[in-house]
């Protein structure tokens, strides 16, 4: 029995595709110290960058969860916002994807964010491709993750994952999505810890 070797590579080819994750989009700042870090907190989420950000209790409750558990076992520990030394912000990209057309993305409530957790795309310069336009695009369902500098509340690290939930997605398959985005995003963690 002999196969073409052309099936047989399309068929490995679609079976790993369909295996791998999408890659996080990671930019960070190379100055700061990521290898001294071993307690974070959270942003308030009654700060300004979440005070137009339109989700429920239970998707920040996800969110948050997915991050505890991510850091913690990368040896991180959970401590009060004055005793951190990073703080984790996140967005999650409102609105709707039909096909490659954005219908209804709040580009406001994006913006209001990056001036919440002072974010300079300029001042980010190491990571996955950053000079990438494509990496950087904000459809909606994208997660966005920031580390802030404690001490100016200044992004030091940003991480884009496109999570893409459905509304016929049930609760376990939502947090699947965040876990996984979460993980991706935090395993390009630029120091020993992660």
């Amino acid at each position: 029995m002999s196969f073409n070797p052309l099936i047989v590579g399309i068929l490995i080819l679609l079976l790993t595709g369909c295996s791998l994750h999408k890659s996080a989009g990671v930019r960070y700042q190379t100055q700061f110290d990521f290898d001294s870090v071993r307690a974070y907190s959270f942003l308030s989420r009654d700060s300004v960058a979440n005070e137009e950000q339109n989700i429920s209790d239970v998707m920040r409750n996800n969110i948050e969860l997915a991050v505890e558990q991510v850091l913690d076992d990368s040896g991180f520990h959970y401590t009060e916002a004055r005793q951190s030394d990073l703080v984790v912000a996140y967005h999650l990209v409102q609105g709707q994807s039909r096909g490659r057309l954005q219908v209804g993305v709040n580009h406001q409530a994006l913006k209001r964010y990056n001036l919440g957790v002072k974010y300079c795309e300029y001042c980010l310069k190491s990571g996955t491709d950053p000079g990438s336009r494509k990496l950087w695009r904000f459809d909606a369902g994208s997660l966005i993750l920031d580390l802030l500098d404690p001490g100016n509340q200044r992004s030091v690290w940003r991480s884009v994952y496109p999570v893409k939930i459905k509304a016929e997605d049930n609760s376990r398959k939502v947090q699947e999505k965040i876990h996984t985005a979460i993980t991706q995003m935090l395993a390009q963690y630029p120091g020993k810890s992660a």
